[in-house]
């Protein structure tokens, strides 16, 4: 139970301390810059994974139908 106290407290002590990320609190042109780069980043990271998992596949398939194109009869 002394941990979760712990917790708690450290949680209540600094929970203005942190932060989302430096950039959300800065008003400047170069904060915002940085902003959309991360949320364009971000927003494209998931698509590019799944293409790539997408890609592998299908060379995975073509590489089992090229090695034995006998065997699908």
């Amino acid at each position: 139970m002394t941990r979760w106290r712990l917790a708690l407290l450290s949680v209540v002590l600094f929970a203005g301390a942190a932060w989302a990320c430096p950039v959300c609190g800065l008003p400047s042109e170069q904060g915002q810059g940085a902003y959309l780069f991360m949320t364009g980043i971000m927003s494209l990271l998931p698509l590019a994974l799944l293409g790539g998992v997408v890609t592998w596949v299908v060379l995975r398939v073509k590489r089992a139908d090229a090695e034995s194109p006998d065997e699908r009869k």
